[in-house]
């Protein structure tokens, strides 16, 4: 917005624009629309490392553009830019838009379990893709394959596989804020049989890539497990795990979104992929792909050793670890606020209560040797899994009420400096609130048009209400107030949004420990002897 304020007219003009670090472009791109520009093109995009001058990278340009939108590369923009500085530029641009709707298609193949064919095992990447995509995703495609090839060419597994190539990864979602993930959505709300009694799911995705450094991307309960794999591959000194599987991949809607149990794994390289992300030139090199083997490797020992368990690992400790963590982080955040600190108990309470009774259905599941009772200790596991996780979760792999109670905070700094009539303290501290760390570069219709996406039907993003939601939009009004100087008003406004992130956060926190709660009396009801009552 401060960049248009320093030109002449830009209605009925094309405007080019610098991407920078803006992962999402849909503000960009409304907010030329509402100062009348008629096309919009963009260039430049921060990869971490130097790009490719022709590079032509799609990134989030989709078919809610309301003006015609395109990427074009760096070197097309330095040209247009040194004309530009000589005077205005006369440019023809041809933008073929088809706007309907397409057909997708998630392609599955199946080995029915010989012991508990209830229980199972998914290999999965995306078969959809930039240009020829391959690193996203069509080198994962081919460790999916092969992964497959290996496993059904004579071992007869315990559990049921499915081998998934996902489509609509990249994009697909229709009227959603954010439109990834669309075929790994699509599957889980249609197979609710799969995901909740999800042993194991090892997604495909940025495989193989060259580097010594890599990174295991983990559920919370499959920590412990991943880095008995990475020890026993001998990779743990050059392969970290890390908790989450991030929002950006498949792996979110088997795992985030519907608690089974996922991993990936990732490299980083000296030339790092991210200069041919999205762009034409990710191509296959093979000298790209030193560690795919590594990848085959991981992949492979993981679901051959999840498939080879007797009781399946589900780490419930490791979640309370995580969930005390958090709960320690929120308490300090909100050290002024009294309100939720009964709330704040009852959740490290009932997290104890989970951590006690998963100790004890463990000791007691050790001995049992009956395949019936084994099919029930599982399948006990997983349904415990799979209802709680997604609710302790929000979309910023932190746990619900976090991100409510960093408004909340940013809001009291701000009332209060408003008081004492700060007006420039008061505007720096809303631009910590959800939304306003966009929202502070757009114009009030730009933020009030992006908000109003948030309402339309609902994707991954909306499921188990995991997307923290905002304050009132009129958050925005308030800020553009007192960055005016005219902040005499404001106190009352910002105590009600002030009001508003508190009640967020106490909902929050009742859900967090009403789930853990009973998920602790499902582990204590468990029908078998010796493991202990809630």
């Amino acid at each position: 917005m401060h960049d248009y304020a320093n030109l002449s007219e830009v209605r009925g003009k094309a405007v080019l624009v610098r991407r920078g670090d803006d992962w999402l472009n849909s503000q960009v791109v409304m907010e030329a629309a509402e100062q009348g520009a008629s096309a919009i093109l963009l260039y430049d995009y921060d990869s971490g490392a130097e790009a490719p001058q022709d590079s032509i990278q799609q990134m989030s340009i989709v078919y809610r553009d309301p003006i015609p939108t395109v990427t074009i590369s760096n070197r097309d923009a330095a040209w247009l830019k040194e004309r530009l500085a000589e005077g205005e530029v006369m440019i023809e641009l041809e933008n073929r838009v088809d706007v309907g709707y397409g057909f997708s298609e998630n392609v599955i193949g199946m080995i029915r379990g010989t012991e508990y064919p209830d229980e199972w095992i998914v290999v999965s990447a995306h078969h959809d893709r930039w240009f020829q995509g391959a690193q996203d995703d069509s080198v994962g495609v081919a460790v999916m394959l092969e992964l497959a090839r290996v496993i059904s060419e004579g071992y007869r597994p315990r559990r049921s596989f499915l081998f998934i190539a996902f489509g609509s990864e990249e994009v697909g979602g229709l009227w959603t804020q954010f439109d990834w993930l669309a075929g790994s959505y699509a599957f889980i709300r249609a197979h609710p049989e799969v995901t909740s009694r999800l042993a194991y799911a090892f997604n495909v995705d940025l495989a193989g890539w060259t580097g010594r450094e890599g990174q295991v991307r983990a559920t919370l309960d499959q920590v412990a497990f991943q880095r008995g794999l990475l020890a026993d591959l001998g990779l743990d000194e050059r392969v970290t795990v890390r908790e989450h599987v991030g929002t950006g991949v498949d792996a979110w809607s088997l795992g985030g979104v519907r608690g089974g149990a996922v991993a990936y794994l990732s490299w980083t390289g000296d030339v790092p992929f991210s200069r041919y992300y999205h762009t034409q030139h990710d191509l296959y090199r093979a000298e790209d792909y030193a560690n795919l083997q590594h990848d085959l490797r991981h992949g492979a020992l993981g679901v051959l050793r999840m498939d080879q368990a007797v009781v399946l690992p589900v780490g419930f400790s490791e979640i309370v670890d995580w969930v005390t963590e958090q709960l320690d982080r929120i308490e300090q955040t909100v050290s002024s606020l009294s309100t939720p600190t009964e709330l704040l108990f009852e959740a490290r309470q009932s997290a104890e209560r989970l951590r006690t009774q998963a100790e004890r259905l463990a000791a007691a599941s050790a001995s049992v040797v009956d395949r019936d009772d084994i099919a029930v200790v599982n399948a006990l596991l997983m349904k415990t899994r799979h209802d709680l996780v997604p609710w302790l979760l929000n979309t910023e792999e932190r746990l619900r009420g976090s991100r409510y109670a960093e408004d909340f905070t940013a809001l009291q700094r701000a009332r209060l400096a408003a008081t004492d009539g700060d007006t420039e303290a008061a505007a720096a501290a809303l631009e910590e609130v959800n939304t306003m760390q966009w929202g502070k570069r757009v114009s009030p219709e730009t933020y009030r048009a992006e908000r109003l996406l948030s309402y339309e039907p609902t994707g991954w993003m909306w499921e188990f209400d995991q997307h923290p939601r905002p304050v009132d939009p009129e958050l925005h009004t308030i800020y553009s107030q007192l960055r005016a100087g005219r902040g005499v008003d404001s106190v009352s406004g910002i105590a009600r949004l002030e009001a508003q992130a508190e009640g967020s956060l106490r909902k929050a926190l009742f859900i967090v420990a009403g789930k853990l709660r009973e998920a602790a009396r499902a582990l204590a009801d468990a029908p078998l002897p010796n493991v202990g009552s809630f």
